[in-house]
């Protein structure tokens, strides 16, 4: 087995539990959905590789939309619809 070593770059305490993490590698970016425990509401961040803030605790309209992504230094957001 190798060994592999993790580096620490940076460390961020975010307002509300970490639900979803999706990278830009290209641009350095690292997007982070958080949730309300109380109303499950999602909150959107960015942060680059170097620790800073490019976005902080956006917060969604409805709690159907989640993180889809980040490309192109463009966060990608969805809606999940629910089927009857």
């Amino acid at each position: 087995m190798a060994n592999h070593t993790i580096s620490k770059a940076f460390n961020f305490i975010f307002t509300y539990p970490i639900w979803r993490i999706e990278i830009d590698a290209e641009n350095k970016l690292i997007a982070v959905e958080t949730r309300n425990p109380d109303d499950t509401l999602p909150y959107f961040n960015v942060i680059t590789f170097e620790g800073t803030y490019v976005l902080r605790d956006f917060k969604a309209i409805a709690k159907e939309w989640v993180l889809g992504g980040i490309q192109c230094k463009k966060l990608i957001l969805k809606k999940i619809a629910h089927n009857s």
